[in-house]
């Protein structure tokens, strides 16, 4: 056992400045800068671990069974951006833009997350744990079963508007506002607390026995 974990700390890249395109397959990047690449960004079984990318482009993007932790992409553009199987952990992705991407078994832990963009982006079976996602946009998503769930973090101000809620559960986290269309609420998952929220927002009085 000793002699592989040898090999797999050995096997690490670390400290390198590097471009994306020089990314090898089922590899683990660590400390590393990454500089800006000059193909269409395919990843598949990368493991960036603190690493800094110099590229804010990263539209139509393809990351398979990718992990990243501890990386920043403030107001970076995924826009038409593929994430199947892949992992964010305490990364700050601010303002970063999803808008129309597709994500399939994706989960964002721990992460900073305030206004990003998830805007008419497919989403099944996708998780935000411990997560900021204070104004982010969920606007006309679509959401499939096993559908979306969030849990831990604050979701205060995030707009939801002309997305069908019916697989979405956000019982676990907190918001004092959320932006919905009515008709598409039925579905939802939510607390007692929450309920009161919604229940404000469309106008119902609440009334203390």
């Amino acid at each position: 056992m000793e002699t592989i974990i040898d090999e797999a700390v050995a096997a690490m890249i670390k400290g390198q400045t590097l471009s994306l395109d020089e990314v090898q397959e089922d590899q683990t990047y660590s400390g590393c800068t990454l500089t800006v690449s000059n193909e269409d960004i395919q990843l598949s079984g990368v493991t960036f671990v603190n690493c800094a990318f110099a590229q804010t482009d990263f539209r139509g993007g393809e990351w398979l069974d990718c992990t990243v932790k501890g990386s920043r992409f403030l107001t970076a553009d995924f826009t038409g951006s593929v994430m199947y199987r892949c992992r964010f952990e305490g990364c700050q992705l601010m303002g970063a833009d999803f808008t129309r991407s597709t994500w399939r078994d994706v989960t964002v832990q721990d992460c900073q997350a305030t206004y990003l963009i998830l805007a008419e982006a497919k989403l099944k079976n996708v998780q935000f744990v411990d997560t900021k996602l204070t104004e982010s946009s969920f606007q006309a998503a679509s959401i499939v079963k096993p559908g979306l769930k969030i849990s831990g973090g604050d979701v205060t101000g995030a707009d939801f508007s002309d997305a069908k809620l019916a697989q979405v559960n956000l019982a676990k986290t907190h918001f004092d506002s959320l932006l919905f269309t009515p008709a598409l609420l039925q579905g939802l998952k939510i607390n007692q607390f929450q309920a009161a929220v919604i229940a404000g927002s469309l106008g119902a009085d609440i009334v203390a026995e």
